[in-house]
């Protein structure tokens, strides 16, 4: 009787474990974060009522007049506009990539990307930072701090003549994908999706030539591309 009662406890307690880790896994909802020290002020934000995610793409083809396209990924992090319009305490990471035309899908109207060069272009390890996209592949990190003034790590050709106005120092910026797994797509209309996390430091600058620094950056979200 007792060993019978023992075996009936050992499958109530299975029962009870699978039953929990279940309405877990059921319940757990991704959401995006962002958390970093900024000029030696910690901040952080996650995605929310007041916070919102966000991925894009931008495609110029033939860039420079060469026979390569610019995909631009962008991801960010951003507080609701105010009424001023403009973002606060918001963070954009944008992968710069420049694609020879003869590897890329040109069954549709434009070149387009293949599942199999969406995944590797956020695959995981070390990526370059990159002054003028329109030059050279590489990352470009942007901040729009608490009075919604923007800082960025590399040019801005739309503003004027850009800023910053010559490249900066980036020997220590760092920027590396440490996780990076297939996922559904959010929307659902979307083709594809990658959650990725990131880390990175590095340093952004105003159009007044002031820097700032931001250190020991973790970005993760989920990029969902959706194909022409």
């Amino acid at each position: 009787m007792k060993k019978y009662n023992k075996i009936v406890c050992f499958i109530f307690c299975l029962l009870f474990v699978f039953g929990c880790k279940k309405k877990n896994d059921e319940s757990y909802s991704f959401h995006a974060s962002f958390q970093a020290v900024i000029n030696n002020v910690a901040t952080s934000c996650t995605e929310s009522s007041a916070y919102y995610w966000s991925s894009a793409a931008v495609l110029i083809a033939n860039i420079n007049g060469t026979d390569s396209s610019l995909f631009r990924f962008d991801l960010s992090l951003c507080q609701y506009y105010k009424q001023d319009s403009i973002y606060h305490n918001s963070i954009f990471v944008d992968f710069i990539n420049h694609i020879p035309n003869d590897s890329l899908d040109l069954t549709n109207q434009y070149p387009d990307l293949f599942e199999h060069t969406f995944r590797y272009l956020l695959r995981t390890g070390n990526y370059p930072y990159t002054f003028d996209s329109f030059i050279k592949s590489g990352i470009i990190v942007t901040w729009f701090d608490n009075k919604g003034l923007k800082w960025v790590s590399g040019k801005v050709h739309e503003e004027n003549n850009g800023f910053p106005p010559t490249p900066p120092d980036y020997s220590h910026n760092n920027f590396t994908i440490v996780y990076s797994q297939p996922v559904a797509p959010s929307p659902s209309f979307y083709s594809w999706g990658q959650e990725v996390h990131i880390t990175f430091s590095c340093r952004v600058y105003n159009y007044y030539g002031d820097s700032l620094s931001i250190e020991n950056a973790h970005l993760n979200g989920i990029y969902s591309y959706k194909k022409k």
